[in-house]
């Protein structure tokens, strides 16, 4: 085989590999280097039966880093999760993922709609949303400390 088709194959299984392996979440490091949450336990986030929330803490950047997922069905379902101090999720600061977007929000009292907001508060970096067999995945960072009005 000439040393050209070589590196072109060697080049074509590189970014396929590249490509493989930065699609999608996963649950390895789970319990070692970033915190998870799985329903059905050990369930893949990949799966569209499986509700996935994980975060990594950076006390350099005092910033939290979070990944969702969740089934996603026609686009018309959505993986959340609320942050509060309460027990029964009053004042909760709501993030969301449907489609390809992440949104905001606060959830009032349990049992409620919440309440939306038109932006992400100041602060939400690092953002990537998207939808794919039925499985809604989102990424973002925040800091340790938000203010919502």
């Amino acid at each position: 085989m000439r040393s050209s088709m070589k590196c072109a194959l060697i080049v074509c299984f590189a970014v396929a590999v590249l490509l493989k392996s930065s699609h999608g979440l996963n649950n390895t490091g789970c319990g070692t280097s970033k915190s998870c949450y799985m329903m059905p336990a050990g369930c893949s986030p990949s799966s569209s039966s499986c509700l996935f929330v994980s975060y990594t803490y950076n006390p350099t950047s005092q910033e939290f880093t979070f990944e969702l997922s969740g089934g996603s069905g026609a686009g018309t379902q959505y993986a959340a999760m609320a942050f509060t101090s309460g027990a029964e999720m009053m004042n909760g600061d709501l993030y969301y993922c449907i489609g390809s977007e992440l949104k905001s929000g606060s959830l009032g009292t349990r049992y409620a709609l919440p309440t939306t907001t038109p932006a992400l508060p100041t602060g939400v970096t690092s953002i990537s949303a998207n939808t794919a067999n039925g499985v809604g995945e989102c990424t973002f960072t925040r800091p340790a400390s938000i203010t919502k009005t």
